[in-house]
């Protein structure tokens, strides 16, 4: 690859990357595009801030709990939680029962929040939750989804106007008194007066609104957040935003109340079950024993029954205890039976009785753990479906353990018969014993066995509806509130820091986009920058020298003041400091040799050929040297119009009408140093007159009589002109204007460079901004380092 090629590729790289400075040269000078852009971005910050109404987060905090009464060790509870099993299982159950449609639509219904009022109040809407000055009342129970606005009048007058109903707007105004039903749109309706009525509500208008229950108690269910506070603890965190701080405490406050009241209805449910279990059995129970007093009364009075031999008493003692077993393992198994009946024809969500008597703890065990479950999964139906894994999960525990209790119950049941069994042995044996007394006598004492027996076990189940009717009249509550609703008075959104720090970053981010899109659009050199991929020598830059971007350096149409020099010797504005850079630039790159004569051409016209020669021509003149410039752009000759354009110059010259050069010499200025040879008439075949030989003469001459030599040239590339002129010069100042050179052509000048079609090429930059050049360094290293004082050319 080419050095050529190379540089290229570089310069192409180079063009890809843009450095932290050049990102400064962008946005400094555009900085009002900042400040505007920011001042549009805050003011809609502040609108935004304006029309949001802000929304208040309040917290409260519950312990559930713990019911569980299985037992369980806590080694057993180590165990399940290495094995990634949720020993919590209820109080997930809790935390899913809290967020049930059912309760909030119990909440929603109590505290009216279907009904809302609201007054606009600079320029948003402002919540009158528990503040409003009216009160609307619905003469009709239907319930209907409408709106409407009440106009507050004085004097206890007011005017509904703007009704919609269903979504529905119907047009129409009603005007009424306080307390006076009016007929409306949506129904007969009556506004009162409340105790927040004053008179700075008068002439103001309240927003009424009536939705539908259902609706807003499953948005506000959505908004409700309910979580563990912690790990491994029962403690449930419940969480809503509302714009009424107020009114989201009382929902808290609500939600919790109706949850216990849940509660301790299903418990009254499980209560009043066994109550109606205990109850049947003593109706039969004060049938049973009615009959037996009966029996006894007329076998006393028919048979006239003295008293027992004492020599029957043991016999009769011993059947006395049969008989009474016997009847106990009756009732036993009973119960038993009717708790199998139950089970066999009880759906999974009714609870079974329980505290039946019976004298199997197991029994016992697994009925209060199967009516736990049948209520764990009666909540979860209450807030979800039957397709919910946890129910389904329930259902299937429920079958198992109706499947296991049944098991336990004919397992007593056996055991049961077998005891009766034994005992009806034993009877027949006791039987026998006392076979030989009376039959009167044997009789009576099995009737009045019968009646004690019985007598016991109705004394019993009085006592256990005693039991359950004091656990129902004293049911605690499974919560207790551990931190009350509350939460900041800061509202959490919107946020007014973010939204300005948005604000403020949106605000200068735009404009920083829009201003590098248009940058990195932009493929034409606009900074030193650009060039500092290229091998070719770079002797300076020379900024806008007017306050303007003149026609000169634009290559239009040029007024009188544009043809005038700039560089004075007592000047050290910014264009003067940047030609002396130029100059003791282009001295060093000329050395001490005899490499006087320097060529000023370009790829573009209106590059600022013409104006870099004359200013630095006599940047070199006011140093005390002798310097001549020579207009050879002999298609134009816009350096002659330096001079007045006389008509006798160069081309009169070249083309042999006269031999004496030096009565054409023009001086521009006062200083005696700076000669210009002006072109005269535009000759019409200027490449013939520059091959005539005499052009060569011409700068032999000049070399010998000045210091130093500028020739204004035609561009390059585009004729013949600049290449002859180039073999007689020693020096070759490539002009290249900013924002006019496209970047594409700077490989062209490096080629030019490294083949040396041109002699000692380097490179000027022309026509940079002065407001950028301050304080960066970005557009050369003499006026970027200090050397600009603000005077103005």
């Amino acid at each position: 690859m080419s050095t050529t090629s190379k540089t290229v590729s570089k310069q192409a790289s180079g063009d890809d990357f843009i450095k932290m400075k050049d990102l400064v040269n962008m946005f400094v000078p555009r900085w009002y595009w900042f400040l505007i852009s920011i001042i549009v971005a805050l003011f809609f910050a502040a609108y935004y801030l304006m029309i949001t109404p802000p929304v208040y987060v309040r917290t409260a905090s519950v312990l559930i709990e713990d019911d569980d009464n299985s037992g369980s060790s806590s080694l057993m509870s180590d165990l399940a939680d290495f094995a990634g099993l949720s020993a919590n299982t209820n109080i997930n159950n809790e935390i899913l029962a809290f967020k049930s449609p059912l309760l909030m639509r119990k909440v929603v219904n109590n505290l009216r929040l279907d009904e809302n009022y609201s007054i606009e109040k600079r320029m948003r809407e402002r919540d009158l939750y528990k503040s409003s000055p009216i009160i609307v009342a619905f003469q009709s129970s239907k319930t209907q989804t409408c709106s409407f606005e009440v106009q507050l009048k004085g004097n206890k007058q007011f005017v509904l106007t703007n009704f919609t109903n269903e979504d529905d707007e119907i047009e129409g105004e009603v005007s009424g008194k306080f307390g006076s039903s009016v007929k409306t749109p949506v129904g007969n309706v009556i506004v009162s007066a409340t105790s927040e009525y004053s008179k700075e509500y008068e002439h103001s208008t309240i927003i009424y609104s009536k939705s539908d229950p259902q609706t807003v108690a499953e948005n506000y269910s959505k908004r409700l957040s309910s979580e563990l506070g912690a790990e491994k603890s029962t403690i449930v965190k419940l969480k809503i935003n509302d714009v009424a701080p107020r009114r989201a405490e009382d929902i808290l406050a609500e939600l919790i109340k109706v949850y216990n009241d849940k509660w301790v209805d299903d418990k009254k449910q499980m209560a009043l079950n066994t109550s109606r279990f205990i109850d049947n059995r003593l109706t039969i129970l004060e049938g049973e024993l009615s009959n037996v007093d009966s029996d006894i009364s007329s076998f006393k009075s028919s048979n006239m029954i003295p008293d027992v031999q004492d020599a029957a008493n043991l016999a009769l003692r011993n059947s006395y205890d049969n008989q009474r077993s016997i009847m106990e393992l009756n009732n036993k198994l009973i119960t038993a039976q009717y708790i199998k009946g139950e089970l066999s024809g009880s759906s999974l969500t009714q609870p079974l009785p329980s505290n039946t008597g019976i004298d199997n703890s197991a029994i016992e065990q697994q009925i209060r753990e199967y009516n736990n479950m049948v209520l764990e999964r009666n909540k979860l139906l209450s807030s979800s479906g039957e397709n919910n894994p946890l129910v389904k999960d329930l259902t299937n525990s429920l079958k198992s353990m109706q499947g296991a209790i049944l098991q336990t119950v004919n397992t007593y049941i056996s055991s049961v018969n077998s005891q009766l069994t034994n005992v009806k042995g034993q009877e027949q044996r006791t039987n026998a014993m006392i076979s030989s007394n009376p039959t009167q006598a044997r009789n009576l004492l099995s009737f009045e066995r019968q009646q004690k027996v019985k007598e016991t076990l109705y004394l019993y189940l009085l006592q256990k509806r005693e039991e359950n009717e004091l656990s129902q009249a004293f049911i605690p509550y499974n919560t207790r509130v551990i931190n009350e609703p509350s939460g900041p008075r800061t509202p959490s959104s919107p946020h007014r820091l973010y939204v300005i720090l948005a604000a403020l970053l949106l605000g200068s981010f735009i404009p920083a986009v829009i201003i590098y899109l248009r940058e990195v659009g932009n493929t034409k050199v606009r900074w030193r920058s650009d060039l500092e991929g290229l091998n070719v020598p770079f002797v300076g830059e020379v900024p806008n020298a007017y306050e303007k971007k003149t026609s000169l350096q634009l290559g239009k149409k040029q007024d009188e003041d544009d043809y005038r020099i700039v560089v004075a010797a007592n000047s050290k504005d910014v264009t003067n400091e940047a030609f002396r850079v130029v100059r003791t630039n282009l001295q060093f790159m000329i050395g001490k040799s005899n490499n006087k004569v320097v060529m000023l051409t370009s790829f573009n016209p209106g590059s600022g050929k013409t104006f870099i020669s004359m200013n630095l021509a006599n940047s070199f003149a006011i140093n005390d040297k002798k310097v001549i410039v020579l207009d050879l752009d002999m298609r134009k000759g816009n350096l002659s119009k330096y001079v007045n354009s006389p008509n006798l110059g160069i081309s009169a010259y070249l083309s042999e009408n006269t031999d004496d050069w030096r009565s054409m010499v023009k001086h521009p200025t006062d200083d005696s140093n700076l000669d210009v040879l002006p072109l005269g008439v535009i000759p019409p075949n200027p490449t013939e007159l520059l091959l005539s030989g005499r052009a060569e003469t011409l700068i032999e001459e000049l070399r010998r009589e000045y210091d130093y030599v500028f020739i204004d040239c035609p561009p390059a590339l585009m004729m013949a002109d600049s290449t002859i002129i180039a073999k007689m010069c020693d020096v070759t100042l490539f002009i290249v204007r900013a924002n006019l050179l496209d970047k594409d052509m700077l490989p062209k000048i490096e080629e030019i460079y490294e083949e040396k079609t041109y002699n000692n090429v380097c490179i000027l930059l022309n026509g940079t901004e002065v407001k950028q050049s301050y304080g960066y360094g970005g557009y050369g290293y003499g006026y970027g380092y200090g050397y600009g004082y603000g005077e103005k050319s």
